[in-house]
């Protein structure tokens, strides 16, 4: 065994001790150790308590568990009819198939009530948020001149940021 172990490590081999499938050799290095250490000694104690206690265990007997559960109940007959589910499958594909087209409709229609050129409530929400300011009391030529504006700014950072005056 070797001397540079750690406390960790004595304590890993600990339970391969009490299983006895250690080497003959590092057994016994290792039962020297436990006999100078009352910690070491009292964990392989416990663990040899453990280990009497689980192989004193009953072992558990599959086979007459699987014996006393009561016997599977026979499957009871359906109420559908033969046939029928067919038919109500089809009729559900139907009428999914008509909601899906009722809320496609629905929502074109809202997308189209508005009056030509006047831009959506979210398009209006949307550019107030952006610019600060709201754009439904402008007019067509400041609305041209505010886009012609946004058009010339320089996308870039200057290299020195400006000091205020």
């Amino acid at each position: 065994m070797r001397e540079d172990w750690d406390e960790g490590e004595l304590r890993d081999r600990l339970p391969l001790l009490a299983a006895g499938t250690l080497p003959t050799d590092e057994a016994a290095a290792l039962r020297a150790r436990v006999a100078t250490d009352a910690d070491l000694a009292d964990e392989l104690a416990l663990l040899g308590a453990l280990r009497s206690a689980h192989l004193a265990a009953p072992a558990v007997d599959v086979a007459r568990i699987v014996a006393a559960l009561p016997a599977p109940v026979a499957a009871r007959p359906s109420r559908v009819r033969a046939g029928e589910g067919a038919r109500l499958l089809r009729v559900a594909r139907i009428a999914a198939a008509a909601a899906v087209v009722a809320v496609g409709g629905l929502a074109t229609w809202m997308g189209t009530t508005r009056p030509a050129g006047a831009p959506s409530a979210m398009q209006a929400a949307s550019a107030e948020l952006r610019l600060g300011i709201p754009l439904d009391g402008l007019s067509d030529d400041q609305l041209d001149a505010l886009a012609a504006e946004i058009r010339d700014l320089d996308g870039l950072p200057s290299e020195e940021p400006e000091v205020g005056a």
